[in-house]
């Protein structure tokens, strides 16, 4: 239901306390309600790198401690890589 003039502070409420998770779309649960009343000082789970919203099956803790996305890790992953072949490049 998009926002309207009519729409009520219950409906918007209800439209704000929702999270998706924003690499796979399902929606999250509120880790923590510091004011049940304010949406605005909930908590969900996010991606420490690119503060991305996600879910548990999205998301693993990296050698830091540190919460990280599959997108986050497939991109240091990527850039390893990028890195070791270009240093084999410029040694030979």
């Amino acid at each position: 239901m998009p926002w309207n003039l009519h729409t009520t502070p219950e409906q918007w409420m209800r439209m704000k306390s929702k999270q998706k998770c924003g690499i796979c779309g399902t929606e999250l649960e509120v880790l923590f309600k510091s004011d049940p009343r304010d949406a605005d000082t909930w908590f969900w789970m996010q991606c420490d790198h690119c503060d991305e919203p996600v879910c548990g099956k999205c998301s693993d803790i990296d050698k830091d401690g540190n919460r990280e996305c599959t997108d986050c890790y497939q991109d240091k992953v990527f850039r390893s890589m990028k890195e070791e072949s270009y240093g084999k490049e410029t040694e030979g």
